[in-house]
């Protein structure tokens, strides 16, 4: 093992096994229930698809290592992609060529490739939502979430979503509910920390999307009493969960 380790070519076909072997793994799974698709078994999947293979990198401490694993990830993205469409036999319209038509294969597949950058981002939000903000449901009272209602996917359930098109579409969902998950988290955070709307009114336009209880905190022109009681008449002692005020179990 540690001679395949220490050849390119040892690595590359290593990380690439490990990535078939689990999306041929995933497939299994998915046949036998929706549990595979949601935290926390969504979690360890997508461990193994991405960080799990970066950490045996960093084992080697070689970032040549490290640029032949990600690129075994890529041509397993690829193998994955050409073989689950030449299996599905489908020949109708697709998102990659709609794409294609309009700023060209080379930039949607270069565009593509750079939202790969946030992997590591994502990976540290999500961090922060298993093992930060339960200090905060502990020591504030803050509603517990159960996370396998936000961080989920389900779009390969949609027809004719194939090959390389179902590949990027699981992974922006992915990205999409660790980053909802994170939203709904800071919205207690941020209604109980500091309920003061903003003095820029264009700004306060733009943030009450992301949160919409924003027209009830204390207007620019308030006084610190206001917030006072803003938040005795909000978060009463007994009062729990102490969330937002759209807050939804």
């Amino acid at each position: 093992m540690q001679e395949i380790l220490q050849n390119p070519y040892g690595i590359f076909l290593l990380i690439l096994g490990w990535q078939l072997a689990w999306i041929l793994l995933t497939w299994i799974l998915s046949k036998l229930g929706d549990a595979v698709t949601k935290a926390p078994l969504l979690d360890i999947v997508v461990s193994m698809f991405t960080w799990v293979p970066w950490g045996l990198c960093y084992y080697l401490e070689s970032w040549q290592s490290f640029g032949i694993c990600v690129l075994a990830q890529i041509v397993s993205i690829e193998i994955f992609s050409i073989t689950h469409t030449l299996s599905m036999r489908y020949k109708g319209a697709k998102i990659r060529h709609a794409l294609d038509e309009i700023v060209g294969p080379l930039r949607n597949h270069l565009g593509l490739m750079i939202t790969l950058l946030i992997l590591p981002i994502m990976w540290f939000i999500r961090l922060g939502q298993l093992t930060i903000y339960p200090l905060q449901v502990l020591t504030l009272g803050f509603p517990w979430y159960r996370h396998r209602d936000w961080v989920s996917v389900n779009r390969q359930k949609f027809d004719g979503l194939v090959g390389h098109d179902l590949v990027w579409c699981l992974y922006c969902e992915w990205v999409l509910s660790i980053y909802s998950l994170g939203s709904e988290m800071i919205r207690n955070n941020e209604s109980w920390w500091c309920p003061i709307q903003f003095h820029d009114q264009d700004k306060c336009a733009r943030c009450v999307s992301d949160f919409p209880d924003l027209d009830i905190w204390v207007k620019p022109e308030g006084t610190m009493q206001d917030v006072k009681d803003h938040l005795l008449e909000r978060y009463c002692p007994k009062k729990k969960p102490r969330a937002w005020s759209g807050f939804k179990k």
